[in-house]
């Protein structure tokens, strides 16, 4: 009776243990000593020259992230455009030859030059990166191999410019008025700041466009601020 009842308890026993070796095989060994690759961080950005007064260029930086042990010299990553994403011109952008992961490093920046071109008055254009394998580096994440920024000279009204800040600070927005906010205090992104600050701001303002009348809406008529 008593071997009967070892033999009962000893199936269910053996199951579980099978299936823990199972699960054990099924588990992928990761090898430190392997390198791989990956972006970190946002991986889609929007860039504005308006941004930017007096500058044509501006240095977009993606972050990227390696998996396994730090570099004993630096190493070569390798870096594709995306021809289906992308619609910048090669000449609308500058890549490092060659790029490169740091030794001692477990996250390095992917630095590439926009540059302003006369057809970004009136489009935005896209460029599309992607890591790619080589003798060095293995990829990491699939869903984090590519990045993608958009780059104009456009405007858009930004998420700061709120129903309060229209009824109290600068009025309706328009894309001339922003220009010039920006140009005159070098500011483009107020997000964060009091009413009590975007006043004096404000106030600011109104000091250059009474010394800048040249300073218009697109249609000509003079720009218009809240509380003036």
């Amino acid at each position: 009776m008593i071997m009967k009842r070892h033999l009962l308890l000893s199936a269910p026993l053996c199951a579980v243990l099978a299936f823990a070796a199972c699960s054990e095989a099924e588990i992928p060994v990761y090898d430190v000593s392997s390198h791989r690759l990956y972006f970190t961080g946002e991986k889609e950005q929007t860039v504005t020259f308006q941004f930017y007064p007096g500058t044509d260029t501006y240095e977009a930086c993606f972050p990227i992230q390696l998996i396994g042990q730090q570099l004993d010299a630096d190493r070569e990553v390798s870096v594709e455009v995306v021809d289906t994403a992308t619609t910048a011109l090669p000449d609308e952008y500058t890549l490092p030859t060659p790029v490169v992961f740091r030794k001692g490093l477990f996250t390095d920046t992917l630095k590439v030059l926009l540059k302003r071109s006369a057809r970004m008055d009136d489009e935005e254009v896209s460029l599309a990166l992607r890591i790619v394998a080589n003798d060095h580096f293995d990829v990491g994440y699939p869903d984090s191999l590519m990045v993608k920024t958009h780059f104009s000279n456009l405007l858009r009204k930004p998420e700061w410019w709120t129903e309060d800040i229209t009824n109290a600070i600068f009025g309706p927005y328009s894309d001339a008025k922003y220009h010039y906010l920006i140009e005159s205090t070098g500011i483009a992104d107020y997000s964060g700041y009091s009413l009590t600050e975007m006043r004096k701001v404000r106030d600011a303002y109104q000091q250059a466009l009474d010394a800048h009348p040249e300073w218009t809406e697109a249609d000509g008529s003079p720009i218009e601020l809240a509380g003036y």
